[in-house]
């Protein structure tokens, strides 16, 4: 009985030893196994996170590129191109860097190599595009690089989509490379269910642990990276780790942040912008809490490129942040003051019932404009034009608006500005009828529509006709003589004053060039100039160009200008000036005492001729005041050598008192209209008129 309850104690020991010791071999096996998983899969974890990481710096690199490329286009500011554009290759360059880095290091099977192609491809082509909207930008070519920077939207939406597919392509590793490592486990339940349900249990526990922590961070990242990239900012980023992931995450919510504020105010006045003004206009007139009345003002500052060209673009920007300040002060708590760019600002004013609500908001900006700026230690006064639109009775559609609080804002301009407008229709009206008459007036020297008429200029001493000045007549045959009071102005707006005026000043060199052949008296005639036309680089040698190719002699020519372009003193206006002098062409000053006069300019630069404006003549024999005005400049232009033009005679007695005081030449409907070059040719060389 011992001896058997000793087998049987030997044997039970045995099966318990041997089922400890398998249990044991298989403990410590499983225990490898899963050791072995774990490995595997926080190795995936490290090398996926690292691979995430360099992803998105190439993306984080891209995004503040384009974002401020954006911005640049926004604003269409030079002094922003000159800040940001070095920051703008420095991201294209990190983004370069880190992709060259990525590339051999984590691309291995074959569908990996084609996602690395179409990404390499992609992030060159953005390249690409940066480098030639940056190139247009630093050019001051907004509108080339604004077109570069809506071409590569494109791009980064495509670099947008095969981030996504690599970045699921490494997820989809990581759960591969995790179920390999449960199904090494699960060989092992075959030798002990119990052992290996536990196993399998913890293996399943830890892999569920360990891919919640890895999986969670990186699909969130994904998701926000194509939030990002799409400008879809509406959620906060949550960071619940310390790690690089998490790390990572802190980087994308600082720069969702930062493109949310990029993306929705203005840089310069901290202001909406025109992006998020429109958002807020959108859900004032159609928006579920949309309102029963809304206005829309658009402001501009009157002469603000003066301050520009004058005191420089950093006190232009103080000048801006003052105004904005202003404006901001000047409107209603529940208002939203916005800057579009240059200096152009928009409000919108939801629950303005009434036009009187408007009102009293426009005169309240215009009150604190009337204020004075001080800029860089100097007194400015600055005044502004403002637009207004009133939602729903002008309009239902946010974009007309806009555009109609646009046109009135430009109509208070033309009526002299610092003052606002309410739309009517009849300024659409009248902007359809511009812009037809600017069309007209593109093709109207092809379709020889233009021709110069000549006003006679006679010498009261000798009565002669000593020369001319010609004037822009158009004849549009389905319409008729156009006014150059109608189409002048327009010309100017859209620069086509420029080719005008060449067209104008080769006709009139080789009228004068005719009638000043050998042996003729001398006929000068005077041609006038536009400002914008003066600060053209090329005047000078236009205008010399044209002399040479029609034959006309520099003494055959004048040049009118006005004298507001000589009151901005500037070096390059002296230079032309000069210019003109040395080629021996004279300059008169048109409508003298119309403007803003002063006396220093005609001793600084070199002037010929002052013309009396036709205002003054008219009154000098009934009124005492312009009697006196018209003797003081007479007296003023003898004592600098000048000589006196008078324009506007239309009666003997103002002949007679112009020329018993002094004054040289008579130009007016006294002694003759505008007439075409055939009858100015034909008229006679002497035109008395009765003075003695």
């Amino acid at each position: 009985m011992s001896r058997l309850l000793s087998t049987i104690k030997r044997k039970v020991i045995f099966a318990f030893g041997l089922c400890a010791a398998t249990m044991v071999a298989i403990g410590v096996f499983n225990a490898l196994s899963v050791s072995r998983m774990s490995g595997d899969v926080t190795s995936i974890y490290s090398q996926n996170t690292l691979q995430l990481a360099k992803l998105s710096n190439v993306t984080i690199a891209l995004l503040n590129s384009r974002a401020t490329l954006r911005r640049l286009q926004a604003t269409r500011l030079t002094a922003d191109v000159d800040t940001f554009a070095a920051g703008i290759r420095a991201d294209l360059d990190t983004a370069d860097r880190e992709w060259a880095s990525y590339y051999p290091a984590y691309v291995r099977g074959v569908h990996e190599r084609k996602l690395a192609a179409r990404l390499d491809a992609l992030i060159r082509e953005n390249r690409l595009y940066a480098n030639s909207a940056l190139a247009a930008f630093t050019a001051g070519d907004f509108d080339a690089g604004t077109a570069s920077v809506n071409r590569g939207a494109d791009v980064a939406a495509a670099l947008t989509r095969v981030l996504r597919e690599d970045v699921a392509l490494s997820v989809q590793s990581a759960k591969t490379a995790s179920d390999g490592s449960t199904s090494s486990a699960s060989l092992i339940n075959k030798l002990s269910i119990a052992l290996v349900v536990a196993s399998l249990l913890i293996a399943a526990a830890l892999s569920a642990a360990i891919l919640r922590s890895m999986l969670g961070p990186l699909e969130k990242a994904v998701r926000i990276a194509n939030e990002i990239a799409s400008g879809k900012l509406r959620n906060r980023i949550t960071v619940d780790s310390d790690d690089e992931i998490g790390q990572l995450l802190q980087a994308m919510n600082e720069m969702e942040r930062q493109l949310r504020q990029m993306i929705h105010f203005d840089p310069l006045t901290a202001l909406p912008n025109r992006v998020l003004f429109n958002q807020r206009l959108a859900q004032a007139t159609s928006g579920p809490t949309h309102c029963a009345h809304a206005g829309v003002m658009m402001i501009d500052m009157d002469r603000f490129k003066g301050i520009n060209d004058t005191m420089g673009h950093a006190v232009g920007d103080d000048l801006l942040r003052e105004a904005a300040a202003r404006l901001a002060s000047g409107v209603r708590p529940n208002d939203t003051v916005a800057r579009f760019g240059g200096d152009e600002f928009a409000i919108l004013l939801p629950d303005a019932p009434d036009r009187s609500v408007l009102e009293e908001v426009a005169s309240a900006i215009l009150a604190r404009f009337d204020e004075r700026f001080v800029l860089n230690g100097k007194e400015v006064f600055i005044s502004c034009s403002i637009g207004i639109a009133m939602y729903p009775l002008d309009s239902l559609i946010p974009g007309d608006l806009l555009r109609y609080a646009d046109s009135a804002m430009y109509q208070a301009k033309r009526d002299g500005g610092r003052t606002f407008r309410f739309y009517s229709e009849a300024l659409t009206r009248n902007a359809t009828a511009r812009l037809a008459l600017e069309s007209a007036l593109r093709s109207a020297i092809e379709r020889e529509e233009l021709e110069l008429h000549y006003q006679p200029k006679v010498s009261f001493e000798t009565s002669e006709v000593i020369g001319s000045e010609a004037l822009l007549r158009w004849q549009k045959p389905s319409i008729g003589w156009i006014p150059p009071s109608r189409f002048i102005p327009v010309a100017e707006e859209t620069g086509l004053i420029s080719s005008l005026g060449k067209w104008v000043l080769r006709e009139a060199c080789r009228a004068a060039a005719e009638w000043n052949a050998a042996g003729a008296p001398l006929h000068v005639v005077s041609v006038n100039l536009s400002a914008k036309q003066f600060r053209s680089n090329d005047l000078v040698s236009m205008v010399r160009r044209i002399l040479e190719e029609t034959g006309c002699r520099p003494e055959c020519l004048e040049l009118e200008i006005t004298e507001s372009l000589l009151l901005e003193e500037s070096d390059a206006v002296l230079a032309a000036l000069s210019a003109f002098r040395s080629l021996g062409v004279s300059i008169a000053i048109d409508d003298f005492g119309t403007g803003y006069s002063s006396l220093s300019y005609l001793a600084r630069f070199p002037i010929d001729t002052l013309k009396i404006d036709k205002s003054f003549v008219h009154g000098i024999t009934t009124d005492e005041r312009r009697t006196e005005l018209v003797k003081a400049i007479i007296s003023i232009g003898h004592c600098l050598g000048l000589r006196i033009v008078a324009e506007g005679v239309e009666t003997i007695d103002q002949a007679k008192f112009l020329a018993a005081n002094g004054c040289e030449i008579a130009q007016g409907f006294l002694y003759g209209k505008p007439l075409p070059k055939p009858e100015m040719a034909s008229l006679p060389r002497r035109l008395a008129v009765g003075l003695c």
